[in-house]
């Protein structure tokens, strides 16, 4: 019995003693029926004369406030939720530069629920005053590293905040990885705060390590990749300066080479005695082949499917073999390419490519087939430059009779792309710029040049990038010859999936006679897509859309063009989202454009 007693009454003791000892620490005793309910319910304020952002951080830290709907059992464990948010705040506002601030809290016991005030004075925000770096060890040529902190952000009277000292720290070490130091590493570092005046000092004591170069490259891991395509990936040679960058090059090139499930790229502990740093590659290979099917629905072109497969490790040395066959109810393709990575220098890579393709529109029929030969060059991280060869031989039937034609072209593309979503991208932008003169012969010969621009942009509103505004626009001329000179099918279209949504397939121009698309020299396109994704399956896509062909080589714009409006369901998977479009045209043209077009396929509109 006794002990139950104590057992009851010893919170109510602890925090009698705890209330003595001051308001700044506590402030009230708590009401004794608390204990026996659900918990203690409070509400809590933060309070003073602070900026806005300071307030928001200390929010954030706040145990009372992220913790709110969880109640403290009784008084003690309240208790300590208060303290912990005073040291919390105080550390927080240390972090800050706030070195004289003062915090207290007030419980009013009274009121139902406890009012809890917690006021912070934030007192003056200390100044940076000097940053040193001073080298330790004995290391060589230390006259050559970095003496001052300013290149790395320091600055004489900026606020004293923790995070901006570390992130100094952080961008020497750094440069230091990157200019043969990557051993280097910091001893000590001194923050002395003097509250007269204010201010910090920090003195930043690093060993910088030995200056090396990069050494012996071991790979482990391997199985059906050559150790010699591993090589021909890496930047550097045995002997250069050492840069921490290049290890992150080659971790991401080996990666986005879809050979590897895991990539470790590892720098030794200890250069050699010639000064040279080893490096280690670990990798563990993934499948190198893939079975991929899909199948997509307008009701312009009917139903679709597409199958294909692939080998990405054809021949060990990351070979890409791909096998594909599309068939719809306007269009039959099948499809074989090759790419050979790395072909001649590092990336750049071999392409070569045939089809054969029969396709059965309004506007022509068609039988192709066509050969490519080009080479890709990786000009940074997001700029590509493409060129080649192509050939082609097609028997074309449209409204003004039949035709034969040999094409030969000389395609020339560059292409930028920011996104990182290929199905979905949610931010970044996609440019693309590309010119091919032709030679036509066989019947007839005519020369002629296609120069094509497009571009998209998305903008993602919100930190959970759930809305997503999406912009495209597309541009492209023919010169050097008429209209029906061009073969039908180099000529310029618009209109279905892909192009002006609400329209039949190549329908959005000039017709002929007949009601057949005629196609033209110029085209003209833009869209809009809201992206809102409702919940983390389900979104919507409001999306409006126009464009048209022009006969003349250069869009003019006086002419009206074909105007569409439509809703979209996307469906999210692990594979993309799942495409439902429903669009109807706005400048209907009656007989000819039907009330609305229906579309669904994987993956965004652009």
């Amino acid at each position: 019995m006794t002990r139950t007693f104590i057992r009851l009454c010893l919170p109510l003791l602890l925090s009698i003693a705890l209330s003595g000892c001051g308001e700044k620490s506590i402030g009230s005793i708590f009401p004794l029926p608390g204990l026996f309910g659900d918990g203690l319910a409070y509400d809590v304020a933060i309070e003073g004369d602070m900026p806005g952002d300071l307030k928001d951080l200390l929010k954030d830290s706040s145990l009372l406030l992220t913790q709110r709907r969880e109640a403290p059992p009784g008084q003690a464990a309240l208790t300590r939720r208060i303290a912990a948010d005073l040291d919390g705040f105080r550390t927080v506002l240390r972090s800050e530069g706030y070195y004289a601030a003062d915090v207290e809290a007030t419980v009013d016991d009274k009121a139902d629920p406890i009012r809890i005030v917690l006021t912070v004075a934030p007192g003056p925000r200390y100044r940076l005053n000097t940053y040193a770096i001073a080298y330790v060890g004995g290391r060589d040529n230390v006259a050559s590293l970095p003496d001052s902190a300013r290149p790395f952000g320091a600055r004489d009277g900026m606020p004293a905040r923790g995070e901006d000292v570390v992130a100094i720290e952080t961008a020497l070490l750094t440069q230091l990885g990157q200019t043969g130091r990557p051993l280097a590493t910091v001893v000590e570092r001194q923050a002395n705060v003097d509250h007269d005046t204010r201010s910090m000092t920090v003195v930043l004591r690093v060993d910088p390590g030995p200056p090396v170069t990069f050494g012996v490259l071991a790979i482990g891991g391997l199985n059906k990749v050559k150790p010699d395509y591993i090589r021909a990936i890496v930047g550097w040679r045995e002997g250069e300066i050492f840069d921490q960058r290049k290890l992150e090059e080659i971790r991401r090139d080996l990666a986005n080479t879809g050979l590897f499930q895991a990539v470790r790229v590892t720098p030794g502990d200890t250069a050699a005695p010639d000064n040279r740093l080893p490096v280690s590659v670990t990798l563990e290979e993934s499948k190198h082949r893939t079975l991929a099917a899909g199948v997509n629905y307008s009701t312009a072109e009917g139903v679709g499917g597409e199958l294909s497969w692939e080998h990405r490790n054809l021949f060990g040395r990351g070979e890409r073999l791909h096998l594909s066959a599309e068939a719809s109810e306007v269009r039959q393709q099948g499809t074989a390419s090759l790419r050979k990575p790395n072909f001649r220098s590092r990336n750049q890579t071999l392409v070569l490519t045939t089809a054969a393709r029969r396709q059965t529109t309004d506007a022509y029929d068609e039988r192709t087939g066509e050969t490519y030969a080009g080479l890709e060059r990786k000009l940074s991280e997001t700029w590509t430059l493409a060129g080649g060869v192509s050939a082609d031989y097609s028997q074309i039937h449209e409204a003004t009779g039949d035709s034969s034609f040999v094409v030969f072209g000389l395609p020339l593309n560059v292409s930028r792309d920011t996104t990182r979503d290929f199905l979905d991208p949610k931010n970044g932008t996609r440019l693309s710029a590309s010119v091919t003169p032709y030679y036509a012969t066989l019947e007839n010969t005519v020369t002629f040049a296609r120069i094509e621009l497009s571009g998209s942009i998305y903008h993602p509103i919100g930190k959970e990038q759930r809305l997503v505004p999406a912009i495209r626009a597309r541009l492209g001329s023919i010169m050097g010859a008429e209209t029906l000179e061009i073969p039908a099918n180099k000529r310029f279209y618009a209109g279905g999936g892909g192009s002006v949504r609400g329209y039949s397939y190549q329908s959005a121009g000039p017709l002929d006679l007949f009601g057949d698309p005629v196609g033209g020299r110029s085209v003209a396109e833009t869209g809009f897509d809201l992206r809102w994704r409702a919940t983390d399956t389900i979104g919507f896509v409001p999306f409006v859309e126009g464009g048209t062909v022009f006969d003349s080589t250069i869009p003019d714009f006086k002419t009206d063009m074909f105007w569409a409006a439509g809703i979209g369901l996307r469906y999210f998977t692990i594979a993309g989202p799942i495409r439902l479009d429903v669009a109807w045209p706005l400048n209907r043209r009656p007989e000819i454009d039907a009330d609305y077009h229906v579309y669904v396929s994987l993956g965004q509109a652009f």
